[in-house]
Formats: C-alpha cells, sequence, structure tokens
C-alpha cells in the first residue's frame, strides 16, 4: 500500500488514476478551488501551504513498489495543491518528485498553474520525455478577472508561454480548460492557442 501515491476517488479519476500531493495547502488562493473543502480545512489556512512530513522519504518508497509491480499509469502532480505554487521555490519537492519518478521508470503528468516557475524543471521533462507530460489549467482571458479569481497564480499569458515551450522542447503537453467560468473564455482560449 502507497501512502503518498494514491488512487483517486469518484469523478477526480477521470483527471488521472494516480496522484500525489506534495504540499498540504496551495498559496495560488483561487476563489474557486474545491481542495479545502475536499481536504476538510478553512479556506484561511488552506491559502498557507505546508511540507507534508517525510513526503520525500515516502513518495520514494511509493515509488520502488510502483515499480515493482510494473506500474505504466502516469502520476498526477497534483490534484489539492499545485506543483509549482510560490512555496516550491524554496522546496523543490517537484524536482525531486520528477527525478524519483524517471529514476524508477515511472511516468509523471504536471498539472500547474505555476507559469513560469514551472519552466525550471522542463529540462527533466525534456531529457525523459517518453516519461512525462505537462499541462496547464486555464479558466480566464481577462487578466481582471483571473486576478480576482486566482490571484496568487501565474497569468494566462504566462501559462500559455510555458506551455508553448515545453512543447517546443519536445515535452508532451495539454490543457485542463477547468472550471468553465465562462464557456466564450473557453472556446476563445482553444481558437486563439492551437498549434
Amino acid at each position: 500500500m502507497t501512502s503518498i501515491i494514491y488512487e483517486p476517488k469518484g469523478r477526480a479519476r477521470e483527471y488521472s488514476e494516480l496522484a500525489a500531493n506534495l504540499y498540504s495547502g496551495c498559496d495560488h488562493a483561487c476563489i474557486y478551488c474545491y481542495a479545502p473543502l475536499a481536504t476538510r480545512k478553512k479556506r484561511e489556512n488552506f491559502i498557507i501551504p505546508k511540507v507534508r512530513e517525510n513526503v520525500i522519504r515516502k513518495f520514494l518508497d511509493d515509488a520502488i513498489e510502483l515499480q515493482k509491480r510494473g506500474e505504466k499509469r502516469p502520476i498526477l502532480l497534483s490534484f489539492t495543491t499545485d506543483p509549482y505554487q510560490n512555496i516550491d521555490g524554496k522546496y523543490q519537492l517537484t524536482r525531486q518528485a520528477i527525478q524519483i519518478l524517471h529514476s524508477h521508470n515511472l511516468k509523471v503528468s504536471i498539472l500547474t498553474k505555476g507559469g513560469k516557475r514551472s519552466e525550471r524543471d522542463f529540462d527533466l521533462l525534456a531529457h525523459n520525455p517518453e516519461l512525462s507530460e505537462y499541462g496547464t489549467s486555464l479558466v480566464f482571458l481577462d487578466e481582471v478577472n483571473r486576478m480576482q479569481m486566482e490571484p496568487r497564480a501565474s497569468s494566462t499569458q504566462e501559462r500559455i508561454r510555458a506551455l508553448k515551450k515545453a512543447y517546443k522542447m519536445g515535452i508532451s503537453t495539454y490543457v485542463s480548460l477547468e472550471p468553465v467560468w465562462f464557456p466564450e473564455d473557453a472556446l476563445k482560449l482553444i481558437d486563439e492557442n492551437s498549434y
């Protein structure tokens, strides 16, 4: 039984069959975030993230176990937190997790609103493209709306630039258009950024 890498239940499983959250909480402070409720935390506490206790040691143990099982499904970083929130600049747990997964022949799937911060690890993802995919969540076209609803996340344009850079480096990329706040924004994001 693994302790950090887990199988999401219910509707979350449609995004990924395996996931890991290296931090508890997320400093992006998105107003619409479901994670405070899902983790039974008050929003004001959730937006002050913390490193999970012994997370890298436990993550390594999980990776060893999954490698022994011959696991082929990608491991999503992250569901209830962002792998490239501001705190990761200090601790760089996401980089360590990617290195662990790759060294155990396990696939990583990144989903982030971190924009430029996430580019720090593109060298790892590009070095192992068969074991890597990179995605970003896009919700708003208008930066005023984005700043009100996602106050500490990277701008939409910064996320798109990071996504295009990853693509040019040979990293498999994807976009998560959710939540759909304004349907017309989602459609325009698709039209304007098809490449």
